[in-house]
């Protein structure tokens, strides 16, 4: 290595006037600064490497990085909840390196609800967080290299359900997994079960039907009869309530076991449309994880980790009830008074109750709202007729609340007179489907009927207008088992969810007798409607729905094995 850095006639002269101590000393120290001299001319390649987008290694130096990829590409984040991203290199010599430590995360959106400076934040180890309903271009850059996805924040999954759904990791894919009470059978161990199913089931096989989708059977307690879930992204656990008992479970979703047990002070019962509950319904608010639990008695927050209970001021109950978060400063329970001909609103932040009684509804047991436009709309037990409302124009002042509204009286079925669809939800699409319309999704409870109807895409003024809304029902197809498909008597018995497997925006449906989940394509179905400016409210069109192949509309998912 000296002799690389000494003129010949330094080597040759040091040696014959120094002393042979002093020539090792100096040797030495020379072998030290040529090694420092080496290593800051790598140093210096390295980092000029590094930045020209540098950062792979050959057996020949480094190599250039060229591409960025980001997973998941074009998908959703819950909102106020999380979702992992990972940045994978590309380099010329065709090696591939997980860069998500490495590069700077940033994200930009031009219009999120609430009003945010970005729907989607993304720290600097690619953890995106859902802040607002809306969609991010989020990136990642290393040099002069960048890779670009879109996120998406979801916002469906916030009324009341009997099935709720989470997403999780299953053999290195992301997947969606509803929790379903199973309260029709018992077990071989003699107890109830929630069934975890894979709601993706029909992305793994080549042709129907469905054989399995059952990832997990939990039981509950001896003599605990499971009637509803919601379930926590956040904490990755599933709320269970029961309507025969005031008992709560506790399940994590990591595990699949009951881990928790806490009782609701509640002591009386009531009756909705013959269905006697104790704990009637229960969301999960995003933004503080609890749950909000629908009960005879009014509504409770309850902490899922502590297990204590807090009554909120005094209302009616409700078998079915729709939470708005996104106002973090006055979220709100959007709320039928069942008996009392009214429609309440819970404000969280202030705690007050206010109503509205002049909507012309009798017995409103239903309620659906869409974040996105705050669309509102709730469904009368026993007749086909909706009040569709407009939340944009809410004035809460308490005792009372107004905002303007359409009462509409269906008259297009599958029956005549229309049969009532008071199952209601509404769901949003994302990704690739991004640019349709947001749907409310509606279905005939201890029947075969379902039915879409187009909402406004955006916010709007005044009452609804029904002539602007494509209507489309149809009778649900024949399970693959050759039985008539018939809806669970329960009003909760209906969801959607957008799918992180395929970003594509579902309805589910829960039969009779717990065996078998429908899962309805939703943007696909609402296309069926072949006149959209024509066939709207209140007579639309009759659509045909098939479940025969795996692009069909209906999709059948076993619930058991």
């Amino acid at each position: 290595m000296t002799s690389t850095l000494l003129s010949p006639f330094w080597r040759f002269n040091y040696k014959l006037w120094m002393p042979r101590s002093m020539r090792r000393a100096v040797g030495s120290r020379v072998r030290t600064i040529a090694g420092i001299l080496m290593l800051g001319v790598a140093v210096a390649a390295l980092l000029l490497c590094a930045a020209c987008g540098g950062g792979g290694v050959s057996a020949f130096g480094p190599s250039v990085l060229q591409a960025i990829t980001i997973k998941p590409s074009d998908s959703v984040v819950p909102f106020a909840t999380t979702r992992q991203l990972k940045a994978t290199g590309t380099y010329a010599d065709g090696s591939k390196q997980d860069i998500t430590s490495m590069v700077n995360w940033s994200a930009t959106s031009s219009s999120c609800i609430p009003s945010s400076a970005n729907c989607v934040s993304v720290d600097s180890t690619g953890l995106a967080t859902g802040v607002a309903v809306g969609t991010s271009i989020v990136t990642a850059t290393l040099g002069p290299v960048e890779g670009v996805t879109q996120l998406t924040t979801n916002v469906n999954g916030f009324s009341a359900s009997t099935i709720s759904v989470l997403y999780a990791s299953s053999h290195g894919s992301t997947i969606d997994v509803g929790y379903l009470p199973q309260s029709r059978a018992l077990n071989l161990q003699g107890v109830y079960t929630v069934q975890a199913v894979n709601l993706d089931a029909d992305q793994l096989v080549q042709m129907l039907p469905i054989t399995s989708a059952l990832l997990a059977s939990i039981p509950m307690p001896p003599g605990y009869r499971p009637s509803a879930t919601a379930a926590s992204q956040m904490s990755k656990r599933v709320i269970v309530i029961s309507y025969t008992s005031r008992d709560v479970q506790i399940i994590d979703a990591t595990s699949n076991t009951v881990t928790a047990t806490f009782t609701a002070p509640v002591t009386q019962t009531v009756t909705f449309g013959g269905i006697i509950c104790m704990v009637c319904a229960v969301i999960v608010n995003p933004l503080n994880d609890q749950a909000i639990l629908s009960t005879a008695q009014g509504y409770l927050i309850m902490d899922t980790t502590a297990g204590t209970f807090t009554p909120l001021a005094p209302s009616f109950p409700a078998e079915n009830f729709a939470l708005n978060p996104l106002n973090s400063s006055a979220p709100y329970i959007f709320s039928p008074a069942y008996g009392q001909n009214e429609i309440q609103i819970l404000n969280l932040a202030s705690n007050t109750v206010s109503s509205n009684a002049t909507l012309g509804l009798l017995n409103p047991n239903t309620v659906a709202l869409d974040l996105l436009t705050n669309f509102g709309v709730s469904a009368v037990a026993g007749s086909a007729t909706q009040s569709l409302l407009n939340f944009s124009e809410l004035q809460n002042t308490p005792p009372m609340w107004t905002a303007s509204n359409t009462l509409v009286q269906i008259t297009g079925g599958c029956s005549a007179p229309p049969a009532a669809l008071p199952m209601l939800a509404i769901g949003v699409p994302v990704g690739t489907q991004k640019g349709s319309n947001d749907v409310l999704f509606s279905a005939q409870p201890s029947g075969s009927c379902v039915a879409v109807e187009e909402l406004p895409t955006s916010t709007f003024f005044g009452p609804p207008d029904i002539s602007s809304i494509a209507y489309g029902y149809g009778a649900m197809p024949p399970t693959p088992d050759g039985v008539a498909f018939s809806n669970a008597s329960d009003p909760n018995s209906i969801a959607t969810f957008t799918s992180v497997s395929d970003n594509k925006l579902y309805g589910l449906l829960v039969d009779a007798n717990d065996n078998w989940i429908a899962k309805i394509n939703l943007v696909t179905t609402e296309g069926l409607i072949a006149d959209p400016f024509s066939q709207t409210l209140p007579s639309g069109v009759n659509i045909g729905l098939s479940s025969l192949t795996l692009t069909a509309p209906v999709i059948y998912l076993p619930t058991t094995q």
